[in-house]
């Protein structure tokens, strides 16, 4: 059902299973296409779901109205070292609620915009503006590997 909308949405190992129109935009719904993941604890690979919330991701508009990913957020377990792992998502950084590609393209509109502009554009608050700014800034850091400065509104 989701073929051409997987293929124009372009998330790694990912499927689009259904979407739906809601007042609130575009809620597609997901499922990751790998089976399981390597344990970070003993490398074995690991398929056995512990459990699976489903958690909502925002991504970039589509025809301008929000999108928002609907996703399992698989943890498995390892029986070798009886660890539990919850699987990353290449798109996602860790415990966010929005895509890189959401949080690089509010960063880049924040420096040529103001963080309350931005927020009336994207129906989020400021703060939430601000804490996209700073963690795409610091990672933006890490990734150079030296300090910079950045300034916003």
């Amino acid at each position: 059902m989701g073929l051409e909308i997987t293929e124009l949405l372009e998330l790694p190992n990912i499927y689009v299973e259904s979407y739906s129109k809601t007042d609130k935009g575009w809620l597609l719904q997901l499922r990751p296409l790998s089976d399981g993941m390597r344990c970070p604890g003993c490398g074995r690979f690991i398929d056995r779901v512990h459990q699976a919330p489903k958690v909502i991701i925002r991504d970039l508009a589509i025809l301008k109205r929000p999108v928002h990913l609907q996703i399992p957020r698989r943890q498995f377990h390892c029986p070798d070292c009886q660890r539990y792992a919850t699987e990353q998502l290449e798109f996602v950084d860790w415990r966010r609620r929005h895509t890189r590609r959401f949080e690089q393209d509010v960063y880049e509109r924040v420096q040529h915009s103001s963080l309350e502009q931005i927020a009336r554009e994207e129906g989020i608050s400021p703060e939430e503006v601000r804490g996209i700014f700073e963690h795409v800034a610091a990672q933006s850091k890490k990734r150079l590997g030296r300090s910079g400065t950045h300034k916003h509104r």
